[in-house]
Protein backbone atom coordinates (compact mmCIF):
# COMPACT_ATOMS: atom_id res chain seq x y z
CA UNK A 1 0.00 0.00 0.00
CA UNK A 2 1.56 3.29 -1.12
CA UNK A 3 1.81 6.09 1.38
CA UNK A 4 1.41 9.61 0.07
CA UNK A 5 3.51 12.15 1.90
CA UNK A 6 2.31 15.67 2.49
CA UNK A 7 4.49 17.94 0.26
CA UNK A 8 4.32 20.74 2.80
CA UNK A 9 5.60 18.51 5.61
CA UNK A 10 8.30 17.06 3.35
CA UNK A 11 9.51 20.55 2.44
CA UNK A 12 9.49 21.63 6.09
CA UNK A 13 11.48 18.57 7.11
CA UNK A 14 14.02 19.16 4.37
CA UNK A 15 14.28 22.81 5.30
CA UNK A 16 14.87 21.91 8.93
CA UNK A 17 17.67 19.49 8.05
CA UNK A 18 19.34 22.05 5.80
CA UNK A 19 19.08 24.71 8.47
CA UNK A 20 20.51 22.50 11.23
CA UNK A 21 23.39 21.36 9.03
CA UNK A 22 24.22 24.87 7.90
CA UNK A 23 24.10 26.29 11.42
CA UNK A 24 26.38 23.48 12.66
CA UNK A 25 28.90 24.22 9.95
CA UNK A 26 28.76 27.93 10.64
CA UNK A 27 29.34 27.42 14.38
CA UNK A 28 32.21 25.03 13.70
CA UNK A 29 33.75 27.42 11.24
CA UNK A 30 33.45 30.35 13.64
CA UNK A 31 34.77 28.33 16.62
CA UNK A 32 38.08 27.50 14.97
CA UNK A 33 40.51 30.11 16.26
CA UNK A 34 42.59 29.98 13.13
CA UNK A 35 39.70 30.62 10.87
CA UNK A 36 38.35 34.18 10.89
CA UNK A 37 34.63 34.89 10.45
CA UNK A 38 34.44 35.73 6.80
CA UNK A 39 31.94 35.63 3.98
CA UNK A 40 31.92 31.81 4.15
CA UNK A 41 30.46 31.94 7.68
CA UNK A 42 27.92 34.53 6.60
CA UNK A 43 27.01 32.45 3.57
CA UNK A 44 26.43 29.37 5.74
CA UNK A 45 24.16 31.34 8.05
CA UNK A 46 22.24 32.63 5.05
CA UNK A 47 21.89 29.07 3.75
CA UNK A 48 20.50 28.09 7.15
CA UNK A 49 17.86 30.76 6.86
CA UNK A 50 17.01 30.17 3.22
CA UNK A 51 14.20 27.61 3.72
CA UNK A 52 12.36 30.07 5.94
CA UNK A 53 13.01 33.44 4.29
CA UNK A 54 13.29 32.41 0.63
CA UNK A 55 9.73 33.52 -0.18
CA UNK A 56 10.73 37.08 0.69
CA UNK A 57 13.59 37.25 -1.84
CA UNK A 58 13.61 37.27 -5.60
CA UNK A 59 17.29 36.36 -6.11
CA UNK A 60 20.08 35.33 -3.75
CA UNK A 61 23.66 35.26 -5.04
CA UNK A 62 26.64 33.94 -3.04
CA UNK A 63 30.22 34.55 -4.15
CA UNK A 64 33.61 35.97 -3.27
CA UNK A 65 32.19 39.44 -3.52
CA UNK A 66 29.66 38.77 -0.77
CA UNK A 67 25.94 38.08 -0.66
CA UNK A 68 23.51 39.77 -3.03
CA UNK A 69 19.84 39.77 -2.07
CA UNK A 70 17.01 41.16 -4.13
CA UNK A 71 13.90 41.39 -1.99
CA UNK A 72 10.41 40.48 -3.14
CA UNK A 73 8.67 42.44 -0.41
CA UNK A 74 6.83 44.64 -2.90
CA UNK A 75 5.74 41.58 -4.83
CA UNK A 76 4.60 39.93 -1.61
CA UNK A 77 2.64 43.02 -0.65
CA UNK A 78 1.00 43.15 -4.06
CA UNK A 79 0.06 39.48 -3.78
CA UNK A 80 -1.44 40.06 -0.35
CA UNK A 81 -3.43 42.99 -1.69
CA UNK A 82 -4.74 40.91 -4.58
CA UNK A 83 -5.69 38.10 -2.23
CA UNK A 84 -7.50 40.49 0.10
CA UNK A 85 -9.44 41.83 -2.87
CA UNK A 86 -10.39 38.29 -3.88
CA UNK A 87 -11.53 37.55 -0.35
CA UNK A 88 -13.63 40.72 -0.31
CA UNK A 89 -15.18 39.85 -3.66
CA UNK A 90 -15.94 36.36 -2.39
CA UNK A 91 -17.55 37.74 0.76
CA UNK A 92 -19.69 40.09 -1.30
CA UNK A 93 -20.66 37.24 -3.60
CA UNK A 94 -21.62 35.07 -0.64
CA UNK A 95 -23.65 37.91 0.89
CA UNK A 96 -25.52 38.33 -2.37
CA UNK A 97 -26.24 34.63 -2.61
CA UNK A 98 -27.15 34.19 1.03
CA UNK A 99 -28.75 37.62 1.43
CA UNK A 100 -32.28 36.23 1.23
CA UNK A 101 -33.29 33.22 3.30
CA UNK A 102 -36.34 31.32 2.06
CA UNK A 103 -38.57 28.78 3.71
CA UNK A 104 -41.87 27.07 3.02
CA UNK A 105 -43.28 26.29 -0.42
CA UNK A 106 -40.49 27.79 -2.50
CA UNK A 107 -38.99 26.31 -5.67
CA UNK A 108 -35.44 26.98 -6.90
CA UNK A 109 -36.83 29.05 -9.77
CA UNK A 110 -39.01 31.16 -7.48
CA UNK A 111 -36.11 31.61 -5.08
CA UNK A 112 -33.88 32.81 -7.91
CA UNK A 113 -36.48 35.23 -9.30
CA UNK A 114 -37.35 36.75 -5.94
CA UNK A 115 -33.70 37.05 -4.92
CA UNK A 116 -32.94 38.92 -8.14
CA UNK A 117 -35.97 41.19 -7.75
CA UNK A 118 -35.19 42.01 -4.12
CA UNK A 119 -31.52 42.69 -4.89
CA UNK A 120 -32.49 45.06 -7.71
CA UNK A 121 -34.98 46.85 -5.48
CA UNK A 122 -32.46 47.07 -2.65
CA UNK A 123 -29.88 48.65 -4.99
CA UNK A 124 -32.51 51.16 -6.11
CA UNK A 125 -33.30 52.15 -2.51
CA UNK A 126 -29.61 52.40 -1.64
CA UNK A 127 -29.10 54.77 -4.58
CA UNK A 128 -31.72 57.04 -2.97
CA UNK A 129 -29.75 57.17 0.28
CA UNK A 130 -31.69 54.63 2.31
CA UNK A 131 -29.88 52.33 4.73
CA UNK A 132 -31.27 49.10 3.31
CA UNK A 133 -30.06 46.78 6.06
CA UNK A 134 -30.41 42.98 5.87
CA UNK A 135 -32.97 41.29 3.69
CA UNK A 136 -36.03 39.98 5.49
CA UNK A 137 -36.56 36.23 5.62
CA UNK A 138 -39.16 35.12 3.07
CA UNK A 139 -41.64 32.42 4.02
CA UNK A 140 -43.96 31.17 1.30
CA UNK A 141 -47.23 29.95 2.83
CA UNK A 142 -50.02 27.77 1.47
CA UNK A 143 -52.51 28.81 -1.20
CA UNK A 144 -55.03 30.00 1.38
CA UNK A 145 -52.83 33.06 1.97
CA UNK A 146 -53.20 35.50 -0.91
CA UNK A 147 -51.24 38.44 0.44
CA UNK A 148 -47.96 39.29 2.16
CA UNK A 149 -47.39 40.37 5.74
CA UNK A 150 -44.26 41.88 7.23
CA UNK A 151 -43.24 40.96 10.78
CA UNK A 152 -40.96 43.80 11.92
CA UNK A 153 -39.92 42.11 15.15
CA UNK A 154 -38.55 39.04 13.35
CA UNK A 155 -37.74 40.78 10.03
CA UNK A 156 -39.79 38.23 8.13
CA UNK A 157 -42.18 38.41 5.20
CA UNK A 158 -44.87 35.76 4.87
CA UNK A 159 -46.33 35.59 1.38
CA UNK A 160 -48.98 33.33 -0.11
CA UNK A 161 -47.80 30.92 -2.78
CA UNK A 162 -50.52 32.21 -5.13
CA UNK A 163 -48.88 35.66 -5.29
CA UNK A 164 -45.29 34.80 -4.37
CA UNK A 165 -44.23 35.01 -8.01
CA UNK A 166 -45.12 38.72 -8.12
CA UNK A 167 -42.06 40.72 -6.95
CA UNK A 168 -44.28 43.72 -6.18
CA UNK A 169 -45.93 41.80 -3.36
CA UNK A 170 -42.67 40.95 -1.64
CA UNK A 171 -41.06 44.34 -2.33
CA UNK A 172 -44.10 46.10 -0.90
CA UNK A 173 -43.60 44.22 2.37
CA UNK A 174 -39.83 44.80 2.32
CA UNK A 175 -40.19 48.57 1.85
CA UNK A 176 -41.95 48.80 5.21
CA UNK A 177 -38.75 47.65 6.93
CA UNK A 178 -36.64 50.21 5.08
CA UNK A 179 -38.99 53.14 5.72
CA UNK A 180 -39.54 52.25 9.38
CA UNK A 181 -35.79 51.95 9.97
CA UNK A 182 -35.17 55.31 8.26
CA UNK A 183 -37.13 57.17 10.96
CA UNK A 184 -36.49 55.27 14.21
CA UNK A 185 -38.60 56.35 17.12
CA UNK A 186 -41.33 57.89 14.98
CA UNK A 187 -44.89 57.53 16.15
CA UNK A 188 -46.31 55.06 13.65
CA UNK A 189 -49.44 54.84 15.75
CA UNK A 190 -50.43 58.04 13.97
CA UNK A 191 -52.78 57.27 11.09
CA UNK A 192 -51.48 60.27 9.16
CA UNK A 193 -47.85 59.15 9.33
CA UNK A 194 -48.75 55.54 8.55
CA UNK A 195 -50.74 56.75 5.54
CA UNK A 196 -47.79 58.76 4.26
CA UNK A 197 -45.48 55.77 4.74
CA UNK A 198 -47.93 53.50 2.92
CA UNK A 199 -48.24 55.86 -0.04
CA UNK A 200 -44.50 56.43 -0.29
CA UNK A 201 -43.87 52.68 -0.13
CA UNK A 202 -46.37 52.08 -2.95
CA UNK A 203 -44.74 54.80 -5.01
CA UNK A 204 -41.19 53.49 -4.59
CA UNK A 205 -42.17 49.94 -5.59
CA UNK A 206 -44.10 51.18 -8.62
CA UNK A 207 -41.46 53.71 -9.66
CA UNK A 208 -38.75 51.06 -9.57
CA UNK A 209 -40.91 48.72 -11.65
CA UNK A 210 -42.10 51.48 -13.98
CA UNK A 211 -45.78 50.58 -13.61
CA UNK A 212 -48.45 52.45 -11.58
CA UNK A 213 -50.39 49.23 -10.96
CA UNK A 214 -48.95 47.61 -7.86
CA UNK A 215 -49.18 43.83 -8.05
CA UNK A 216 -50.35 43.66 -11.66
CA UNK A 217 -48.39 40.46 -12.28
CA UNK A 218 -50.70 38.61 -9.92
CA UNK A 219 -53.79 40.35 -11.28
CA UNK A 220 -55.87 37.17 -11.50
CA UNK A 221 -55.65 36.69 -7.74
CA UNK A 222 -56.76 40.24 -7.00
CA UNK A 223 -59.55 40.10 -9.57
CA UNK A 224 -60.94 37.00 -7.89
CA UNK A 225 -60.73 38.69 -4.52
CA UNK A 226 -61.83 42.26 -5.34
CA UNK A 227 -63.66 42.01 -8.66
CA UNK A 228 -62.72 41.88 -12.35
CA UNK A 229 -62.17 45.64 -12.51
CA UNK A 230 -59.47 45.46 -9.84
CA UNK A 231 -56.61 43.25 -11.19
CA UNK A 232 -53.97 44.75 -8.89
CA UNK A 233 -53.27 45.54 -5.25
CA UNK A 234 -53.29 49.29 -5.65
CA UNK A 235 -53.41 51.76 -8.53
CA UNK A 236 -51.54 55.04 -8.56
CA UNK A 237 -52.86 56.32 -11.89
CA UNK A 238 -56.04 57.90 -10.53
CA UNK A 239 -57.10 61.46 -9.67
CA UNK A 240 -58.93 61.01 -6.39
CA UNK A 241 -58.25 63.51 -3.65
CA UNK A 242 -58.12 63.31 0.12
CA UNK A 243 -61.38 65.22 0.36
CA UNK A 244 -63.16 62.46 -1.56
CA UNK A 245 -62.41 59.81 1.03
CA UNK A 246 -64.93 58.62 3.59
CA UNK A 247 -64.69 59.99 7.10
CA UNK A 248 -63.66 56.58 8.39
CA UNK A 249 -61.00 56.05 5.73
CA UNK A 250 -58.03 54.02 6.95
CA UNK A 251 -54.36 54.79 6.48
CA UNK A 252 -54.47 52.28 3.61
CA UNK A 253 -57.08 54.37 1.74
CA UNK A 254 -55.32 57.66 2.51
CA UNK A 255 -51.99 56.16 1.45
CA UNK A 256 -53.35 55.30 -1.98
CA UNK A 257 -54.08 59.00 -2.56
CA UNK A 258 -50.57 59.95 -1.41
CA UNK A 259 -49.12 57.35 -3.78
CA UNK A 260 -51.17 58.71 -6.69
CA UNK A 261 -50.04 62.28 -5.94
CA UNK A 262 -46.42 61.12 -5.93
CA UNK A 263 -46.92 59.26 -9.22
CA UNK A 264 -48.36 62.44 -10.76
CA UNK A 265 -45.27 64.34 -9.62
CA UNK A 266 -43.14 61.65 -11.24
CA UNK A 267 -44.86 62.26 -14.58
CA UNK A 268 -44.40 66.03 -14.28
CA UNK A 269 -40.89 66.24 -12.80
CA UNK A 270 -39.32 63.07 -14.17
CA UNK A 271 -38.55 59.79 -12.43
CA UNK A 272 -35.08 60.61 -11.11
CA UNK A 273 -36.06 64.02 -9.72
CA UNK A 274 -39.23 62.71 -8.11
CA UNK A 275 -37.57 59.61 -6.64
CA UNK A 276 -34.84 61.59 -4.92
CA UNK A 277 -37.08 64.49 -3.92
CA UNK A 278 -39.49 62.10 -2.19
CA UNK A 279 -36.89 59.90 -0.51
CA UNK A 280 -34.91 62.72 1.11
CA UNK A 281 -37.80 64.34 3.07
CA UNK A 282 -38.75 60.99 4.53
CA UNK A 283 -35.18 60.36 5.68
CA UNK A 284 -35.15 63.88 7.06
CA UNK A 285 -37.89 63.05 9.53
CA UNK A 286 -35.34 61.24 11.68
CA UNK A 287 -33.38 64.43 12.36
CA UNK A 288 -36.01 66.02 14.58
CA UNK A 289 -39.34 65.16 16.06
CA UNK A 290 -41.61 67.75 14.40
CA UNK A 291 -45.03 68.33 15.80
CA UNK A 292 -46.47 67.61 12.38
CA UNK A 293 -44.28 65.32 10.26
CA UNK A 294 -46.60 65.72 7.26
CA UNK A 295 -46.01 69.48 7.11
CA UNK A 296 -42.29 68.89 7.55
CA UNK A 297 -42.28 66.33 4.74
CA UNK A 298 -44.20 68.56 2.31
CA UNK A 299 -42.08 71.63 3.10
CA UNK A 300 -38.88 69.69 2.49
CA UNK A 301 -40.30 68.22 -0.71
CA UNK A 302 -41.05 71.69 -2.05
CA UNK A 303 -37.59 72.89 -1.09
CA UNK A 304 -35.81 70.01 -2.83
CA UNK A 305 -37.73 70.33 -6.09
CA UNK A 306 -36.57 73.92 -6.56
CA UNK A 307 -38.31 75.33 -9.61
CA UNK A 308 -40.69 72.40 -9.42
CA UNK A 309 -42.02 73.57 -6.07
CA UNK A 310 -44.93 75.28 -7.82
CA UNK A 311 -45.81 71.96 -9.44
CA UNK A 312 -45.65 70.19 -6.07
CA UNK A 313 -47.91 72.77 -4.45
CA UNK A 314 -50.40 72.61 -7.30
CA UNK A 315 -50.60 68.81 -7.32
CA UNK A 316 -51.04 68.61 -3.55
CA UNK A 317 -53.55 71.49 -3.53
CA UNK A 318 -55.61 69.81 -6.23
CA UNK A 319 -55.56 66.56 -4.25
CA UNK A 320 -56.63 68.35 -1.08
CA UNK A 321 -53.45 67.53 0.84
CA UNK A 322 -54.38 70.02 3.55
CA UNK A 323 -57.06 67.51 4.54
CA UNK A 324 -55.05 64.30 4.90
CA UNK A 325 -57.32 63.14 7.71
CA UNK A 326 -60.81 62.81 6.27
CA UNK A 327 -63.73 64.01 8.29
CA UNK A 328 -63.69 66.38 11.29
CA UNK A 329 -60.33 66.91 13.00
CA UNK A 330 -59.73 64.55 15.86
Amino acid sequence: MAVTQDPMRRNMAAGLLVSVAAVALALTHAALPTVPIDWVTVALVVIALLPWVAPLFKTIELGPGGVKLETRLREVQENLHRESQRVEELVNRVEHVEGVVFSGLVTPQLESELSKALKSFQDFLASLGFDVGPFPRIHVGDSAVDAAEYDARNNRVTVGVAVAGDPDVVCKSYIHQVLFDAVPGSNFDSERLRALESGLGDYLVCSHGGDPRLGHRSGAVWSARQGPDHPYIRALDHHRGFNELASDATHWDIGEVWGAAFWELRALLGKSTADRALAAPWRGLRDVAPRDPIDRFVARLEQLTGAGAVTVKEVLRRRGAEQTTPGPPA
